[in-house]
């Protein structure tokens, strides 16, 4: 008879030097799943514990590493139960779901969908006479920026524009900056794409495109999208179109 998956803990590993974040739990499971959530690029570091039903018990172990935002499934030999797991991290906070059963393991909605598996949508700034604009990740979610569209319409302040991408986290320090590899000068209309997977270069007349790396941006934090030189920001016409793909951070 199948079990529904259950969650027996939802970890916070956070190191404290000089001491090493470390969590252990009791589980006398068959199946154990244990989900790492993208908060940073910290490895945790797994134990898992199986013993036997017999006596005396015969004990195993197994060793392993998780990556962020990854997801590793531990089932027992024949006989076997897992007994107990542990987990830690050298350095930083990283988060761990841990899932157990006894039966066929059906996955229900606590676990996230991939990236692959969900569609795109639009967050648009468009407000005129303003080249500073900021986009925050919603509560209990995480965005994957699948490109950046800018139309940038310059008045006749001199001065030369640069546009620029910057990932802030939730106390606004800058975590990434991606510029654009060619200035704007006054009274021009220029279009600029930033996605991945493909070159700097010119495209045909005003538009050009940058190369933005992926990012998986966590909650509460913000992608601003403006001129890193200030020249006109409240008269300066830019208007942003960002494909975005959104899901829920468990």
């Amino acid at each position: 008879m199948s079990e529904l998956i259950k969650t027996i803990r939802n970890w916070q590993l956070t190191a404290t030097t000089p001491l090493t974040a470390h969590k252990s739990e009791h589980i006398d499971k068959s199946h154990v799943i244990i989900e790492s959530q993208y908060r940073n690029t910290q490895l945790i570091y797994l134990a898992v514990m199986m013993e036997s039903t017999t006596i005396p018990p015969i004990k195993a172990e197994y060793y392993d590493v998780i990556k962020p935002n990854q997801v590793k499934f531990y089932g027992a030999e024949k006989g076997q139960k897992i007994k107990n797991i542990y987990a830690y991290v050298v350095s930083g906070t990283q988060y761990l779901n841990i899932y157990a059963s006894n039966g066929t393991m059906i996955f229900d909605q606590t676990f996230k969908p991939t990236w692959d598996s969900i569609t795109p949508v639009l967050e648009a700034e468009e407000t005129l006479n303003d080249s500073d604009k900021t986009f925050t990740v919603g509560t209990d979610e995480e965005w994957m920026i699948i490109s950046i569209w800018i139309e940038f319409a310059t008045t006749a302040t001199v001065g030369n524009r640069l546009i620029c991408i910057e990932i802030l986290d939730t106390t606004d320090d800058v975590i990434s900056r991606i510029s654009a590899y060619e200035i704007q000068a006054a009274s021009l209309s220029k279009n600029y794409l930033f996605a991945p997977y493909f070159v700097h270069r010119a495209a045909p007349a005003n538009d050009y495109n940058t190369v933005l790396p992926d990012f998986v941006i966590p909650s509460g934090y913000d992608i601003r999208v403006y001129d890193i030189n200030g020249i006109d920001v409240a008269a300066d016409d830019m208007n942003v179109q960002m494909l975005v793909k959104k899901r829920k951070v468990i």
